[in-house]
Order: C-alpha cells, then sequence, then structure tokens
C-alpha cells in the first residue's frame, strides 16, 4: 500500500516564494513587481542571470566554471535564497500513487539517473505510477557533454538521443514498466514547453483525465521552479493535484557548485513564481467576469420573469410586481410562484390554501 499523493508536501504558492525572494531582489536592485510589470520583471531577471552575461548562453552545469570572487554580503544573499527555496537540501521523494510521471531531461547522467528514481520508488513501494515518460528537446550536446554520457549513449548528439539511451537502459533493468519517450523539437525548449507536451500527448492518448494526478522529476536544486511551472502548466489541462521529485546530486556535483550556479537557479525560481502569479491574478479576473456575467444573466431573467408575471396578472392590481419583484403587499415573485399572495382582500399561503381574509 502506497502513501497517498501530499502535492501539499511540494507544493509552494507564487507568492511564498516571491516572499522568499524579496532579500535577493533588494540586493541586486530589482523594483519592478512581477504581477504588475512582468515583462519588465523577467527583462530585469535575464539581465542578472550568470548564464547570460555578456551575450554567452551556458548550460547550467557550465557554471561550475565561474570562479568569479563575490562580495561575502552577495553570497550570504545568495545562499540565504537558496536555502530558502529548497536547493540545499538533499532531495525530495516522490511518494504516492500517480498517473503519470514525467521524468525531464537534462545534462550528463540525468537523463536515466531521474527515470531510474522513478522505478526505485516504485520497487520499494512508495510510488505506483501508470506511465513514465523521459522527455527531452534537440538541445545539442557540446563535446564535453558527449563524452560524459558516453557511457550509456555513445553517439548521442542531442539531449532526446541521451533521453532515448536512457529509456533502453532502464527497459532492460525494469522490464515491463510503461516507459516511453517524447522529443519537443526545439532547441531552446524550458521546462514549461516539455510539460505542456508531455501533457498534451498523454492527453491524446487518453492516460491524462482531469482528475489524474502528475509528477515531474528532476534534481533538487531545480525541484522548486519546476513544481512552479508544473502547476501552472497542469492547471490548463485540469490537473490539480502535482507534485514534484527532486533527486540528490552527487557531493562532487555540489561542491563544484558556484554562487553563480546558485544565483541563476534563484533567478529562474523567481521568474517561475511571477508566471505563476500572474496566472493566478487572469484566472482570478477571468473568475470574476464569468461571476458577473452569470449575475447579469441571472438579472436579465428575472426581468424578463417580472415582465410575464405582470402581462398574466394585468387585470390584478394586487398581484402587480415592481422593477424588483415585489407587489404592493410585499409579496415576491418567488412567492407569487409559490401560491403565496394577496387577491381580493384574501391571503394564499399555496396553491391549495383556499385563502383567508386579511385581518
Amino acid at each position: 500500500m502506497t502513501e497517498q499523493l501530499r502535492p501539499q508536501e511540494t507544493q509552494v504558492s507564487p507568492e511564498q516564494v516571491l516572499q522568499a525572494g524579496s532579500e535577493f531582489l533588494q540586493h541586486f536592485g530589482v523594483e519592478v513587481s512581477p504581477t504588475e510589470q512582468p515583462d519588465q520583471f523577467m527583462e530585469a531577471m535575464k539581465q542578472l542571470d550568470p548564464r547570460y552575461e555578456g551575450g554567452r548562453e551556458l548550460v547550467r552545469y557550465e557554471l561550475a566554471e565561474d570562479q568569479r570572487e563575490w562580495p561575502e554580503e552577495t553570497k550570504q544573499v545568495i545562499m540565504n535564497g537558496a536555502e530558502s527555496m529548497g536547493m540545499l537540501k538533499p532531495e525530495t521523494p516522490l511518494v504516492g500513487d500517480i498517473d503519470v510521471v514525467i521524468a525531464l531531461g537534462g545534462a550528463n547522467q540525468q537523463n536515466h539517473e531521474r527515470p531510474r528514481y522513478a522505478l526505485e520508488a516504485m520497487k520499494k513501494g512508495e510510488a505506483t505510477f501508470k506511465q513514465l515518460v523521459i522527455a527531452g528537446s534537440s538541445r545539442k550536446l557540446k563535446e564535453g557533454e558527449q563524452k560524459n554520457t558516453a557511457n550509456y549513449a555513445p553517439g548521442a548528439e542531442t539531449e532526446f538521443d541521451l533521453c532515448v539511451a536512457g529509456a533502453a537502459m532502464l527497459a532492460k533493468e525494469y522490464p515491463g514498466v510503461p516507459i516511453s519517450v517524447l522529443f519537443v523539437d526545439d532547441e531552446k525548449a524550458g521546462t514549461p514547453d516539455v510539460i505542456e507536451g508531455v501533457l498534451a500527448a498523454e492527453q491524446a492518448n487518453g492516460t491524462l483525465q482531469p482528475n489524474s494526478r502528475v509528477a515531474a522529476i528532476t534534481t533538487q536544486i531545480y525541484q522548486e521552479s519546476t513544481e512552479l511551472d508544473l502547476a501552472r502548466v497542469s492547471n490548463k489541462f485540469g490537473i490539480a493535484e502535482t507534485q514534484t521529485a527532486g533527486i540528490p546530486s552527487p557531493a562532487k556535483t555540489i561542491e563544484g557548485r558556484t554562487p553563480a550556479t546558485y544565483k541563476s537557479e534563484i533567478i529562474r525560481t523567481l521568474k517561475a513564481a511571477a508566471n505563476g502569479a500572474v496566472a493566478e491574478k487572469v484566472a482570478k479576473v477571468a473568475h470574476a467576469e464569468k461571476v458577473g456575467q452569470i449575475a447579469t444573466a441571472t438579472a436579465a431573467n428575472r426581468a424578463e420573469q417580472i415582465k410575464i408575471a405582470n402581462a398574466n396578472n394585468a387585470n390584478n392590481s394586487d398581484m402587480l410586481l415592481d422593477e424588483n419583484g415585489v407587489d404592493q403587499w410585499g409579496f415576491t415573485l418567488e412567492d407569487h410562484e409559490a401560491g403565496r399572495y394577496r387577491s381580493g382582500g384574501l391571503v394564499y399561503n399555496g396553491w391549495n390554501d383556499p385563502g383567508m381574509y386579511d385581518e
């Protein structure tokens, strides 16, 4: 018996994350509102991101090579942000009964380590799932990454090639488990793009239903930003229950992370939170508009009902209703419909009531 999925254990609200990042934003001089000025906020985040400094475009693991010296205060602010966003936790387990698990493609060994984490959770009875999807993009591998993945994907040229190789390896180790791969034909596909591609495919083949449970697997440093993206994108498909597992990183990888690594991931998480907050704001406005439309339609319908009732009672002044649906004796349209009214000096309390004189 597996433990029931508890999305509240991995879910965080966009507002919580933005609040946790307030010290970081203040330290780096970001004053624009993520919800009121979302485009300017995203641009400010990109300007701060070490991955894109000077026009460069680094893969995340390459930030380990950023050995610049940082002021102590700045390092402390960065590490405070990393801790508050769960990046320093060892891992976030995969638990419960899940319909679709998305193992997100990544660099180096992630394309078999992430899905293996799900398979091990199933093997240990910690989780169950109907479908495991390993999803990756057409991102071209750099020479160093090709060498680092030759142990399981010799000759691989793209991230998706690594996903295919990882799936083939795991299919042999865990025979009979439903493992599939999904290709996102975009070299710059982000986590939301990959998630949306998987959910669209699973919806099309009937695996995904509005009440389905969806989980993603990433590396722990990316867990919070991925959960924000997963929750936001899943909501488009009517999925309310999500969770994101974060697998542990090797000690050597953690030791190699620099302040630039954490700064970039904090920015990524804040961007995901901003996107989530804007989506929630739009949804609330749409809901309010829908409620207003219903109220307007209801009022129009009631006005028409009053008009019809007055036409039917044109010769009985006792039962004529004003614009609010109330007659001169205080009886309402609904009272009339239930047979409660005053007419000719008699008060009736139902259609079968013979009536009695009003004293």
